[in-house]
């Protein structure tokens, strides 16, 4: 679907930060961390430099993302990258007429989730119930907070065409 509205929109798509394709090797969990918030925050700057410019642009993931899994999986508050991410988006709205949608595509089931993360080495540790179930707890109160503020706009299982239809 996205791969779609890209084309039909001629948007700019900028992917999902990963360590693993970007060759960073793995010190630590912190470490792997810093550099997650890290790529998100030049993500946004890139998308900042080209919403300016009067383009579209689809980025997969979020800080958000990185915020959750600090909070689910390391136990570490991560209240100031949640101010910086809400004061960049509410920046974007009010003094630059950018909005911000937030889009799921689809829910996965926890089992499937699960099986997947086992299969990965890396991820093996991450695959508890228990904090998959923090991390979707957390990420749910996260997003109805930012559009309670309405700094977001959630989008849930859109149609290819509602989709294009309100990103034009």
């Amino acid at each position: 679907m996205i791969e779609n509205a890209i084309k039909k929109l001629n948007a700019a798509h900028i992917r999902e930060p990963n360590h693993l394709t970007a060759r960073i090797s793995p010190k630590n969990t912190n470490f792997i961390t810093r550099w997650y918030f890290k790529a998100h925050e030049r993500n946004l700057e890139r998308a900042y430099i080209l919403a300016r410019k009067g383009k579209i642009v689809l980025i997969e993931r979020s800080p958000l993302s990185s915020v959750v899994f600090s909070q689910a999986y390391l136990n570490k508050k991560r209240d100031a990258e949640m101010r910086h991410f809400e004061s960049y988006i509410k920046n974007l709205r009010d003094n630059h007429g950018i909005r911000t949608y937030l889009v799921y595509l689809k829910q996965r089931k926890i089992d499937t989730v699960i099986a997947t993360m086992k299969k990965k080495s890396y991820l093996k540790a991450f695959s508890k119930i228990k904090f998959l179930q923090a991390l979707d707890y957390q990420l749910r109160v996260a997003i109805q907070r930012l559009e309670k503020e309405n700094l977001i706009l959630v989008l849930r299982n859109p149609t290819q065409k509602s989709l294009i239809k309100l990103l034009k």
